[in-house]
């Protein structure tokens, strides 16, 4: 297995044709930036679902709804997998058409709820997830849901190419939680707890800008991903989140739900004015996207986003 992670979709096609020429089954997992993606004929088989893509299967879930994508990867030995980013999504992607998922190698009870735990926050964002799964925080699939969203913030990659090694060590680290036969007792989901409880805390004090609607924050230790930091002392819930991620030099922009996005932004909700601002090469879902991935965002670039999305607001 080789997992390459291309800055744009001109290196991913010229990932792409070479590998072919070394004979390898190319697989496209969110390789997408914005409005481009690797797709046929430079990729053998493509699971992506960002953008005008948003119809198709999460690549966490391909395993459930299209399981011939999978066996048909499975019949390849030397495959090379290319991404923009690495996260649950991608990795679990990954895993299925790696064949580590196999039925008869034993599913977790749980795997497929897992799987779909993951697919419904890749495509709604983490914030939306933790209020509209806290109903099953006592299943052990909540609880490696959670201990996988520890997992995947402590091994964010911000270098390219190929990063195969990485992503072994953590698809090694999913599987022992995926697989875990006593989660609640494990050492990562007891941190992951402890994570959850002080990011509303940490996000206070990484605060930069805040009104009735829109709040702003500056952090290198978490994302914008629990609905706790939506809301402040003073009760007032934001409908708007922007976040500078400090580690990544990244900006992600959040709305409450998808509906709020649409309200504020027409019908492709966040992902309207991420465009407008970054250009194509920004993308995401309706209520959680961020600036294109093989560009480092600065201080400015923030501080100007921020005044374009007021701006933007404030026209409602």
């Amino acid at each position: 297995m080789k997992v390459f992670l291309a800055k744009n979709l001109k290196e991913a096609i010229s990932v792409a044709e070479e590998e072919k020429t070394k004979g390898a089954f190319v697989v496209a997992v969110e390789a997408e930036w914005g409005d481009e993606a690797l797709e046929s004929p430079y990729a053998d088989i493509a699971l992506n679902h960002h953008g005008s893509r948003a119809s198709n299967p999460c690549p966490s879930e391909i395993g459930i709804v299209a399981p011939q994508v999978v066996e048909l990867c499975k019949k390849h030995k030397n495959k090379t997998y290319i991404v923009s980013h690495i996260d649950a999504d991608t990795i679990f992607g990954i895993m299925w058409c790696e064949g580590l998922f196999d039925a008869e190698k034993g599913y977790a009870p749980d795997l497929v709820q897992i799987a779909k735990m993951v697919a419904f926050t890749d495509k709604n964002g983490r914030h939306i997830a933790m209020s509209e799964l806290e109903a099953l925080n006592d299943t052990d699939a909540f609880k490696k849901w959670l201990s996988l969203g520890l997992l995947f913030s402590r091994n964010a990659i911000s270098f390219k190419g190929d990063i195969s090694e990485h992503v072994a060590k953590i698809i090694y680290a999913a599987s022992q939680i995926i697989f875990s036969k006593n989660i609640k007792e494990s050492q990562i989901y007891k941190e992951a707890l402890e994570w959850e409880a002080g990011k509303a805390k940490s996000a206070k004090e990484a605060i930069t800008y805040k009104d009735d609607i829109l709040l702003g924050f500056a952090s290198k230790k978490f994302m914008c991903d629990n609905y706790a930091l939506f809301a402040d002392e003073d009760g007032i819930v934001r409908k708007i989140i922007i976040q500078y991620d400090l580690h990544n030099k990244s900006i992600l922009l959040a709305a409450y739900d998808a509906k709020t996005a649409q309200d504020f932004f027409g019908k492709k909700g966040v992902v309207g004015p991420l465009q407008d601002f970054f250009g194509n090469e920004a993308g995401g879902h309706i209520a959680i996207g961020g600036s294109p991935r093989n560009k480092p965002m600065k201080w400015q670039d923030y501080k100007k986003f921020l005044k374009f999305i007021k701006s933007k607001i404030w026209e409602k």
